[in-house]
This record gives structure tokens, C-alpha cells and sequence, in this order.
């Protein structure tokens, strides 16, 4: 492909007047894939998949930190090197709802709950040749589990995915074992994260943060930092017959009018979580475009902390959660992509809509919550109200949340002032709970599982939630491995949650994502997930 092109030149490039091809036929997805057996491929079509090209990508996410996935999870990390590397599970990438495999071609899990046994592909090799085996794997589980390097700062959440391992084994060349301290509901959800990838254990971790290296369908090429990443066809794919393309660029643009033009003008084949507003503009002049509207994984919410008063009267919590319109919250934050929700993800663990919208604070006509929040703040002695600062960023998308949240909370007599500090400040004046109310930006659930934003609610929560039962649902939910009781588990802590309104969940956003008719086999869903590109083929 020769040099990579800066920024500017992609510019240039739209000046080449390319436009995209007619409209060819998609090919279907893959069939579902059973738990613990290989992933599915797609089914073979009447227009049979076509090998060669270059796929073109833009996402939202700037440059990354470095390239060393493992230590860093990272969306921007994630996004632009995931498609070099394999974990031992994945989630299906044409049936998001199920887990399926990647480096293990299946697992066990013991009676007991607390042993779980990966079966490695025999013949996977890393990208300079060696043999992958569980010696890797368990280097790489190992590495994760450690938090005894500073350095090692990044893998908050990667912790998190390994809490409760005890011991990692590697018994045999081609076999896996983890033996979790408690039984654990969410430890395969997390296994299948897509940032939880296997490094080889003979090429160091500093070497790996500017060569990244794994076993995937991809090989590192080059990274222009500001500007480009490349990765190439691996041959030695365990896969026989994938990947279809020659390779992957995927350009960094941040500016969202040169990311459009790109896009009109061909020079970009697939742009990834670009912003709401956009969706209008294509529909509007790009028609042969596909758009995709998938579940991000990511949430709009405020935080009041229960410790400082008046906020540590829950009637006070629960009024200013009841008072906030968040249809209003996914119009404005959201530019109206996005879902009502609860603490629960999108998924097979969320309450229907219909449920949901029978909830206080989430009620239509929305005078009757206004009303009932009145009266609760009356009954906490502030009928009316009280002055309070909310602390956010100074930057675009907090401070809209905060303006939002300020003239929501208005409606029943609370004034608050606004507290924009810088982005780095801000985070740690919130981590010590130096706040009164917070006006976040998104957070972010990295699995399809409450697993994935527990620190948000969890034991160590940053606004001074102290509910036993609560934590004590936490930990009894994950102990179970039967989801029908983990569900009703789930939904008890969902409600406790909701009574404390310390954590207050707007909405759960949408990604927005278009694509070329050429590009095929490629199925949206999560920034955290369904990065690998094995299937993607290009049409012409």
C-alpha cells in the first residue's frame, strides 16, 4: 500500500472525486454457534465471499497510548489493533447474545462452578512463527492478575475481569485450567471481552507496546501516530480460509467533517461511532450507505453523594432521579440515539420497556413523577429546595450533561452551580468523593453484563453508597451460575439501587456506524466488542 497518508492528504484524497459502487447483495450471517464450540462462519450464498482489498476505517478514538492490548483495554488501544490479536472466547460477532470461540475450542466449567477448563486449537501460531500454547495463556492470564507493578495502573478493569482467580494451570500443551476462590456468573462474560486477548510470553511487554504481536487474522505493519495504523493478511490464520481482505487501515481523524468527507468521497469504506448528528446528513446524501444503530455499551448518568447533606437523605436523592425527563436526556445528550434503561445493560439481563417505563423517573406523562418529587423534597424539609455545586469537566460533553442536569434539577428548587474543572482534576476530586453532585460524561459497561460497570455501584463506588444488601446481592449474584436465579438476584439489587438514586442512570447510548454496500459481513454492536474483522470481505 506504499506510505501511509497523513490526515492532510486524506483530505486531498477527496478532492479524487471517488464515489461508491451500486448496491450489491448482502450476504447472510453466520448460524448461532453453540456454547463451549467454535464460532459459526457465515453460510454460503448465491454471491460467494471474494478474497483481497483493502478495508478502510475511521473510528471516533484518538491516538492510542501505545499498542500493548493487554495492558491496556482501552477504546482507541481496542479499536485499531484488536484485529492482530485473539482471546481464548469472543463474543459471536453475528449473534451478540452469545459467547462463542476464538483460541479455545471449547471449555468446561466444574460442577462446583469454581474450575474452568480452556481446550486449545492445536497449530496456532504467533505472527513470527512460534507455537502458541497454554504456557502463553497463562502467562498472559498471570500478567493480568498481577497488580503488583505500578505500571500496571491500566488494568483497573482487567483486574476486575479476574477477581476471584486463585490459580492459573497449564497442564498440557493445548489445555487451560482457572480455579476461581467462589464460583463466579459473570467470569466467561468477561473471558469473551474483546480487549482480554492472549499474549506470547517470549516477547517482552515494552516490546509489544510499539510491536504489537498475537495470533490473529491480521499482522502488525505500521502506525503513523496521529495519522494511521496498518495491519496485513496473516496466511498462517488458524482459520482455514480467512481473513478474505489483504489488510486494514484505519485512520485516525478525529474531526468529524474531514471524517464525512472522507466517507462521501469512498476514501474511507467503514467509519465506526462517529457522532449522532451525522446519521441525518447520510441518510440525506449518501443513500446507498448503510447505517447501523447497534447497543454501545455505554451509559449517560449522574452521581450524588450520599454522604454529604442534604444528598444524604434519600429523599432527597430520590426526588432529584424522579424530576430528570430522561426521554429529554437521549433527545438532547444523545441527539435521540439511545434506549431507556436501568442499571442493567442492554441484553438478556435489562427489564422490558414496558416495565421500565412504569418506573418513577421514568414515567409519561412526566408531571406525575414532578409531582411526586415535589413531595418527597417537602418531606425532607426543602420544599424550597436548596443550593448545591456540581462538579464536572470543562469539556463539550460533560458540560452538556451538566447544563442539562442543572436545569432539570431546577424544576423541584434545587440550585446548582456549576463546577467545570479540568479533565484530569476532575477525576480525582471525584475519586475522593470531593463533590456534592457529579455530571459525568459516558460510563462505560466493557461486557454485556452488569459485571462490566460494578465499580460504578459496587463496594468501592465513588459516591459513599454504604447498602449492605446491596453488596451482599452483588456478591451473591455472581455466585450463581444458574442464570434464571442470577436474573431475579440481579433485578432485586436493580430495584435497591434505583430506591438509593446515588447512581442515577439516564440512558444507555446507541453507536452509530456506517458502511459501503461492498463492505459485507460486517454486524455492528458495543466499542468494547466485535473487532477482529475475520469474516469482513469487500464486494469489489
Amino acid at each position: 500500500m506504499g506510505r501511509i497518508p497523513s490526515v492532510l492528504m486524506v483530505l486531498a484524497l477527496l478532492l479524487s472525486g471517488c464515489t461508491p459502487g451500486p448496491t450489491p447483495a448482502k450476504a447472510p450471517p453466520a448460524a448461532p454457534a453453540k456454547a463451549g464450540e467454535p464460532a459459526a462462519t457465515p453460510k454460503p450464498s448465491a454471491e460467494q465471499p471474494r478474497y483481497g482489498g483493502i478495508l478502510t476505517v475511521s473510528n471516533i478514538s484518538p491516538d492510542p497510548q501505545d499498542l500493548d492490548l493487554v495492558s491496556d483495554h482501552r477504546v482507541p488501544t481496542l479499536t485499531i489493533i484488536r484485529p492482530a490479536y485473539s482471546g481464548l472466547l469472543q463474543y459471536d460477532p453475528f449473534d451478540h447474545g452469545k459467547i462463542v470461540s476464538e483460541l479455545a475450542e471449547r471449555w468446561e466449567m466444574a460442577p462446583d462452578g469454581k474450575t474452568y477448563t480452556f481446550y486449545l486449537r492445536k497449530g496456532v501460531k504467533w505472527h513470527d512463527g512460534r507455537p502458541f500454547s497454554s504456557a502463553d495463556a497463562k502467562f498472559t492470564l498471570e500478567r493480568m492478575i498481577d497488580t503488583s507493578d505500578p505500571e500496571k495502573v491500566r488494568l483497573l478493569e482487567k483486574r476486575e475481569a479476574m477477581s476471584g482467580i486463585t490459580r492459573v494451570e497449564a497442564p498440557d500443551a493445548d489445555t487451560v485450567k482457572v480455579t476461581l476462590k467462589l464460583p463466579r456468573g459473570s467470569f466467561v462474560p468477561w473471558m469473551a471481552w474483546g480487549s482480554l486477548v492472549m499474549a506470547p510470553r517470549h516477547v517482552p511487554p515494552a516490546q509489544l507496546a510499539s510491536t504489537p504481536m498475537g495470533t490473529g487474522a491480521f499482522k502488525y505493519k505500521s502506525f503513523a501516530r496521529g495519522s494511521s495504523l496498518e495491519v496485513v493478511k496473516n496466511p498462517d490464520f488458524y482459520v482455514k480460509g480467512r481473513p478474505h481482505l489483504d489488510g486494514i487501515t484505519f485512520y485516525i481523524i478525529r474531526d468529524q467533517t474531514t471524517k464525512m468527507a472522507a466517507f462521501r468521497t469512498g476514501q474511507l469504506k467503514l467509519i465506526r461511532d462517529f457522532l449522532p448528528s451525522s446519521v441525518k446528513e447520510i441518510k440525506q446524501n449518501m443513500p446507498n450507505a448503510v447505517v447501523q444503530i447497534a447497543d454501545k455499551l455505554s451509559f449517560g448518568y449522574f452521581g450524588m453523594n450520599a454522604t454529604k447533606p442534604p444528598l444524604n437523605d434519600i429523599r432527597i436523592r430520590r426526588a432529584a432521579s424522579m424530576v430528570v425527563d430522561r426521554p429529554a436526556a437521549i433527545e438532547v445528550l444523545a441527539e435521540g440515539f439511545g434506549a431507556l434503561g436501568t442499571v442493567m445493560p442492554p441484553g438478556e439481563w435489562a427489564r422490558p420497556q414496558e416495565e421500565i417505563l412504569k418506573l418513577p423517573g421514568y414515567r409519561r406523562p412526566k408531571d406525575v413523577d414532578v409531582t411526586e418529587a415535589k413531595k418527597l423534597m417537602a418531606e425532607a424539609g426543602f420544599s424550597s429546595g436548596f443550593k448545591t455545586t456540581m462538579l464536572s469537566a470543562a469539556r463539550p460533553d460533560y458540560e452538556r450533561v451538566a447544563v442539562f442536569l442543572a436545569d432539570q434539577l431546577a424544576k423541584i428548587g434545587i440550585e446548582a452551580r456549576l463546577n467545570l474543572i479540568e479533565f484530569a482534576a476532575y477525576n480525582r476530586e471525584r475519586a475522593v468523593g470531593n463533590f456534592e453532585v457529579t455530571a459525568a460524561g459516558p460510563g462505560a459497561a466493557y461486557i454485556p453484563d452488569p459485571a462490566g460497570h460494578r465499580k460504578y455501584y459496587g463496594r468501592e463506588n465513588f459516591v459513599g453508597l454504604k447498602d449492605e444488601r446491596i453488596f451482599d446481592l452483588i456478591d451473591q449474584q455472581d455466585a450463581a451460575t444458574d442464570k434464571a436465579e442470577r436474573k431475579k438476584l440481579l433485578w432485586e439489587m436493580d430495584s435497591r439501587l434505583m430506591e438509593q438514586a446515588a447512581i442515577v442512570i439516564l440512558f444507555w447510548a446507541s453507536m452509530t456506524t456506517a458502511n459501503w454496500p461492498e463492505v459485507r459481513n460486517f454486524k455492528e454492536w458495543s466499542q468494547f466488542n466485535n473487532y477482529a474483522y475475520t469474516d469482513v470481505w469487500l464486494a469489489k
